[in-house]
């Protein structure tokens, strides 16, 4: 298991925000508030992108194919995008 954990800077507050497994990557929304994180599921099926609000709460954002073995996670854009590198198999 990996757990998503947020706190301080100072070290104080300490609160888990996800309890999952196999995390591959993490990016941050300042303007949102918000942190997306993948999450690759067991023989490359049920992987998906998952949000949490720097408040608390999370959920997955979106899953299905293609997605299979996410590596990478970047926010960007105007609109804001979410943009990830995948290693799947086309055979």
């Amino acid at each position: 298991m990996i757990a998503t954990q947020r706190l301080r800077p100072d070290g104080s507050a300490p609160a888990l925000v996800h309890n999952g497994s196999a995390v591959a990557g993490l990016a941050l929304d300042l303007r949102a508030r918000a942190v997306y994180w993948l999450q690759r599921g067991p023989g490359g099926g049920g992987a998906a992108v998952w949000r949490a609000a720097y408040e608390g709460g999370a959920g997955p954002v979106w899953r299905g194919g293609p997605l299979q073995h996410p590596l990478a996670l970047a926010v960007a854009g105007q609109p804001r995008h979410l943009y990830w590198l995948d290693t799947y198999d086309t055979h």
